[in-house]
């Protein structure tokens, strides 16, 4: 979704756009009929300078995405859309004559793509093996920002070189690549000291475990400080 000073705009996932106007007085408040603008889902949307919604449409296998231009005054696309990325996308910026696409996969790829030539000039990775570059903004310096995964990136896009990144946070380390998705060492440390005192207050009636021994409480209080100090 977007939005300009006359009208704000929404893509769906059945690849149709629909305006609305918020100084149309009605008593409620709706979208005006949507436009057909490709077939799959409209991913993201940015305005240009020049009265357009540059939007991409990714198709429903999630195997290639295309760019085209929405008119806002006429409610049209101007031109057939144009092959991009042989990959969904997921973040578009611009910037005069130039659309920036950030796409997703494995090495996400940024493109920049040329509305005067009607191709795309340049790809470029610009944060190694990150899956996705979610984000895109031209700042004020006439600089590409982005975010791919957890990283931040400053581009050039005159040279399309990054000029600085900085991830937000470390990921963890390659020895936990073999978790599933969204287990991480303080998850299994959790898992671990419940586990333990789960064990402690069951054995705690138990005379015949011999709690009270001196190896016993020695080792567990090692074990319990060891993890709680990861």
């Amino acid at each position: 979704m977007v939005a300009t000073n006359d009208a704000v705009l929404a893509g769906t996932e059945r690849g149709t756009i629909a305006q609305y106007q918020p100084q149309t007085v009605t008593k409620t408040p709706r979208f005006e009929r949507p436009v057909s603008v490709g077939t799959g889902a409209v991913a993201t949307m940015t305005v240009t300078r020049d009265g357009f919604a540059a939007f991409v449409v990714n198709d429903t296998a999630g195997t290639s995405s295309s760019l085209g231009f929405y008119d806002i005054a006429k409610r049209v696309v101007n031109s057939p859309l144009q092959p991009i990325l042989s990959t969904s996308a997921a973040s578009v910026a611009a910037k005069g004559d130039m659309v920036y696409v950030g796409g997703a996969g494995s090495d996400a790829v940024l493109i920049a793509y040329s509305r005067s030539a009607n191709t795309v000039v340049k790809r470029v990775v610009p944060v190694p093996r990150a899956t996705a570059i979610t984000g895109l903004a031209v700042g004020s310096n006439g600089h590409l920002y982005g975010v791919a995964d957890a990283t931040l990136f400053e581009l050039d896009p005159e040279t399309m070189t990054v000029l600085h990144a900085k991830p937000f946070y470390k990921k963890d380390s390659v020895a936990m690549s073999w978790l599933p998705r969204g287990v991480s060492w303080r998850l299994l440390r959790e898992k671990f000291m419940r586990s333990v005192r789960k064990i402690f207050l069951w054995c705690r009636w138990r005379p015949a475990l011999q709690l009270h021994s001196v190896p016993w409480v020695i080792t567990t209080l090692a074990v319990m400080a060891l993890y709680t100090a990861c």
